[in-house]
């Protein structure tokens, strides 16, 4: 789960259950297809825990992080009758059925790319393309029209349909030309062809625009497009494109959406397919995990089989020992390290700072505004870190000792043994902590950790401004409940049996 504070220290808020009063929130990503539907498709189920009694679960959307999104809310220990459940499934259905075909909404792009010398207008507002005879026409009159595309751009909306920004579901962030040069340079090196994109529209836009152009670059890499924003319909077709949630795996176009993925990767080997994910920062690392796993079992049952496994020499040892991977990139803040790394553990953190085109401080445009506030995004990978190349013409260099690329300002520590700057300035070695700190930071021995001068000393606060950073099960500071000595208690004691409400 993410941490609050973690979230507030950028502006960024977690799900609504993450944020809850008393000592928190788990989710369980177990069993999505037996959780109830909301519009968005499976819930996700939410333990809630109390200071002054016993912790109790429900079910809440897995995309919105307020209920002026989705309303949807059920408390898990009341029983969904069958006529309640048939009547959820009948309205996510009409829902889906009030929307326009996928294959329908593309055969405007599908007859422009028919003709390469020809240019073409498009809605914004309907984000279709429209024909010039149907320009003047009333529903086009007051809309937004972006006139003379040549056909090579009406494969890249993101240059021209207009960003989400609603930060309470679905705001939009675009890699910058940087980030997708670094990202896709790195994969063409490492022999990727098929690249799978969780919500980074800006990579699978590269991708086709230069099949499209029959460009040299990234020739023979093909691409498929899952996101949630539903406008790339018109503009992607359904063999490559799909509306999807990453929250709970779930496809929008229930009939097409896994059969067409599946196809995809059929035509892939699993040393030739990697997936990148650039998820809201606000999400839960462990549905979006969830996610990963599930694609890779869909890979593993759906590529074709190496001979002689030549990915080996790609991911990391880490990820070579445990269950079939492939190559993956996700994108996220290095602040949540802890959480990407709990959640899948064969994740590493690279150096490398992912900046944005729209984002109001992390922005490409305007070079000394990025270098004053430093992204603090990263990429974080089950690829080895002395395959994945970051850019030497930015200072990242090959760190002999870790193996891994590390930033000019990440200086080697020979007592932590490891490259241990994150973010800013160059970290120091705290002897009294064992570990290399920020250089702001000084030692506090009342709270026996390296602190900013200006922080609130855990010794002068009382134990009930520290329940935040306490065991949502037994209340203790200094672990957390998935290692807390009460569960072996707890699993021990017998089950009470359900009984079901008639």
């Amino acid at each position: 789960i993410l941490s609050v504070h973690g979230c507030k220290e950028r502006g960024i808020m977690s799900h609504p259950a993450a944020v809850v009063g008393g000592r928190g929130v788990e989710v369980f990503v177990e069993n999505l297809r037996d959780s109830p539907w909301c519009t968005h498709g499976p819930t996700l189920l939410f333990e809630r825990f109390y200071q002054d009694r016993e912790p109790r679960r429900f079910f809440a959307c897995s995309a919105h992080r307020k209920r002026s999104g989705c309303a949807f809310f059920q408390w898990a220990d009341d029983e969904e009758t069958a006529e309640k459940r048939a009547v959820r499934r009948e309205i996510y259905q009409a829902a889906r059925d009030a929307e326009t075909d996928h294959g329908k909404l593309y055969e405007s792009v599908k007859g422009a790319l028919g003709k390469p010398s020809s240019l073409s207008a498009v809605c914004t507002d309907c984000s279709c393309v429209v024909d010039k005879k149907d320009l003047k026409l009333p529903l086009h009159r007051d809309h937004n029209i972006v006139r003379d595309l040549p056909v090579s751009k009406l494969v890249q909306p993101t240059q021209f349909l207009p960003a989400l920004e609603d930060s309470n579901s679905h705001a939009q962030y675009l890699f910058s030309e940087r980030a997708t040069s670094c990202i896709l340079s790195q994969l063409q090196r490492l022999n990727v062809r098929h690249v799978v994109c969780l919500g980074a529209p800006r990579i699978h836009e590269a991708i086709v625009a230069a099949r499209v152009a029959k460009r040299e670059s990234l020739s023979g890499m093909h691409s498929f497009l899952l996101d949630w924003d539903r406008r790339f319909a018109a503009f992607f077709s359904p063999k490559e494109c799909q509306q999807f949630n990453m929250f709970n795996h779930h496809f929008f176009d229930s009939e097409h959406g896994e059969k067409n993925l599946k196809r995809f990767l059929s035509k892939a080997t699993a040393s030739n397919v990697a997936i990148v994910m650039d998820p809201p920062f606000g999400g839960l690392a462990r549905p979006l995990a969830a996610c990963i796993d599930w694609l890779y079992g869909l890979a593993e049952a759906n590529c074709k089989k190496d001979s002689g496994e030549p990915s080996e020499s790609i991911l990391s040892p880490a990820s070579r020992a445990g269950r079939f991977s492939v190559s993956t990139i996700w994108v996220f803040p290095y602040f949540l390290e802890s959480a990407v790394c709990e959640a899948m553990p064969p994740m590493t953190m690279l150096d490398f700072k992912v900046d944005y085109d729209n984002h109001p401080l992390f922005t490409s445009v305007g070079r000394k505004k990025v270098e004053k506030r430093k992204s603090p995004v990263r990429l974080f990978t089950n690829i080895a870190g002395d395959q994945f190349m970051l850019p030497s013409s930015e200072g990242y260099r090959l760190c002999a000792p870790c193996q891994r690329y590390v930033a000019k300002e990440n200086e080697h520590c020979s007592k932590c043994q490891t490259c241990p700057t994150k973010h800013g300035s160059t970290y120091v070695h705290c002897g009294k902590c064992k570990k290399c700190v920020k250089p702001e930071r000084a030692h506090c021995s009342s709270c026996k950790m390296c602190q900013p001068p200006s922080h609130d000393c855990r010794g002068e606060r009382p134990a009930e401004e520290l329940q935040d950073t306490a065991c949502h099960r037994c209340g203790e500071v200094g672990h957390k409940r998935r290692h807390c000595p009460e569960n072996d208690r707890q699993e021990s004691r017998p089950k009470a049996k359900r009984v079901k409400k008639r």
